[in-house]
């Protein structure tokens, strides 16, 4: 039913149909909206909640090992357990399920069960657990000790999932307390494999360096942001812990920079790769990569064996008034990986 205005800015409902006029821009506009369209796979949400593993056993497990992190909330009015909570809000990451609210659907999703399994609380009048709230995730895990949490699913994961050769390593803010963590992540599964806090002497170098020096990564590729590509990271992955490395070189690291950007890759690179033109994202798009064996000493680093240029070329398909022009974006890497074991 509709409005109507009533004493000024006020209204008040006035008990009859709204009406609305429609007027077609285009001769076959009702067809094209009324047909089916299926959206792009990129606009699609992947979220499931069938993603996540629901069987009692591993639902029941992870509970156990997340009762290890410590609940800092007062005992007043405390229904759910940290354990209880942060059992979801993993479980929910899981199923692509970001954030609070989605987590909250998430828990609405459990059966008795499972709900059961996760120790959710129990009202004692009608016998019903209940799921865990958006407010209550949201409390949870902006109280509770990043580092603790991610070292116990770190701890649980391990084991169950397949890890892949290359490690990703990189520093993040957390939450709102703009808590500073560097983080070991694995590439494939995202699965973390380490994480260390930090806010002393060194800041987030120092802390990468400590981190790499616990974790057990020999034989493995490490990837690193612009801000770690420094010798001293170079020497202790390949020296000191026995891995490879592949560094973004931007231009924090200027002298490596400007030798690579300095380079004729056209004539000097010795492998080439170039993807095929792909249209995504309301844009066209190619990624070509050239890699050049470095000459000795033209680039001193620990290890070093291939210098590469990616280029990614972007242009838009509707070009309107936001003035989206098409582009050209350059990035250089430096890996101790050989040829044989990282092609173009």
């Amino acid at each position: 039913m509709g409005f109507a205005r009533s004493n000024g800015q006020y209204t008040d409902p006035h008990g009859k149909p709204k009406q609305i006029f429609v007027k077609s821009l285009r001769r076959n506009a009702r067809a094209l909206l009324s047909r089916e369209q299926p959206l792009p796979d990129a606009v699609v949400p992947p979220a499931d909640p069938e993603l996540a593993p629901r069987d009692l056993e591993t639902v029941r497990s992870l509970h156990d090992e997340l009762a290890a992190v410590q609940d800092f909330r007062r005992g007043q009015g405390r229904k759910h357990t940290a354990a209880c909570v942060l059992t979801v809000h993993v479980l929910a990451e899981l199923a692509n399920m970001k954030g609070c609210l989605a987590a909250a659907q998430f828990a609405r999703s459990l059966s008795p069960a499972q709900l059961e399994a996760i120790g959710a609380w129990k009202n004692p009048r009608t016998g019903v657990r209940d799921p865990v709230s958006k407010s209550t995730i949201h409390r949870v895990v902006q109280s509770i000790d990043p580092a603790a949490l991610e070292d116990v699913v770190a701890r649980y994961s391990r084991p169950r999932f397949p890890l892949a050769r290359a490690r990703a390593a990189d520093g993040k803010r957390t939450g709102e307390s703009h808590y500073e963590t560097v983080a070991l992540v694995d590439h494939a599964s995202g699965a973390p494999l380490g994480l260390l806090g930090f806010n002393g002497d060194g800041g987030e170098p120092a802390a990468m360096h400590d981190l790499l020096e616990r974790s057990d990564i020999r034989g493995t590729v490490i990837t690193v942001d612009a801000l770690h590509t420094v010798r001293a990271t170079a020497t202790l992955i390949t020296q000191g812990c026995g891995a490879d490395y592949v560094f973004t070189v931007k231009g924090n690291a200027s002298e490596t920079f400007g030798i690579l950007d300095s380079i004729n890759w056209e004539r000097d690179a010795t492998g080439h790769f170039a993807e095929d033109l792909e249209k995504c994202h309301g844009r066209l798009e190619q990624r070509s990569i050239r890699v050049l064996t470095p000459i000795k000493k033209l680039i001193n680093y620990p290890g070093i064996s291939q210098l590469a240029r990616v280029t990614r070329y972007r242009e838009p398909l509707k070009h309107g008034d936001d003035g989206a022009k098409a582009s050209t974006e350059t990035a250089y890497l430096i890996t101790s990986l050989d040829a044989s074991a990282a092609s173009p």
